[in-house]
């Protein structure tokens, strides 16, 4: 899903959410688990579909772990954040959100070939157990050598609503 970087998305990602009976594995960068399960009980979407990996509230505050949720403090090991999903997955949320693809893009720390290597293993795996994942990227990303590399992988691209351009 692409997004505008000053859209509130979330509406989209629940939109995505009830038209699903999976389970969900959200990965966040940007917003803590108690903020996302505040915003879905708005849309009456139950707390316990969700299971969180967690790259941000270590970052920014301490706080008590919420029930289904693991805390990453190394957010740019893509190989555990890989190893976390596959785990969560396979306990029964093969709904994979990745919020957002944008935010491990900008990390120095992660290069371009780890990124490519770590979508192509997330699309396998879940097409193999039936998963499905939905990544949220900023339009401004599109271009960029790890996505361009792995655009082919995707079933589909949501755009913003045109008023977001201003078109």
């Amino acid at each position: 899903m692409l997004v505008k970087r000053e859209e509130d998305y979330l509406n989209r990602i629940f939109e995505i959410i009830k038209k699903s009976d999976k389970n969900i594995c959200y990965v966040t960068f940007n917003k803590t688990p108690d903020f996302i399960l505040e915003s879905a009980a708005k849309y009456n979407i139950q707390r316990d579909r969700f299971y969180f990996i967690d790259c941000i509230t270590a970052r920014i505050k301490s706080s008590a772990r919420i029930k289904n949720s693991v805390q990453i403090n190394d957010f740019d090991n893509l190989a555990k954040i890989s190893k976390n999903i596959k785990e969560i997955a396979d306990l029964g949320y093969p709904l994979v959100i990745f919020d957002s693809l944008s935010n491990i893009i900008i990390y120095h720390s992660i290069n371009d070939i780890s990124i490519v290597k770590f979508l192509k293993f997330l699309f396998e795996y879940l097409d193999n157990i039936n998963g499905k994942v939905a990544f949220v990227c900023y339009e401004n990303d599109i271009g960029n050598y790890s996505l361009d590399k792995t655009l082919s992988l995707f079933d589909n691209i949501i755009k913003p609503p045109f008023e977001l351009f201003g078109t």
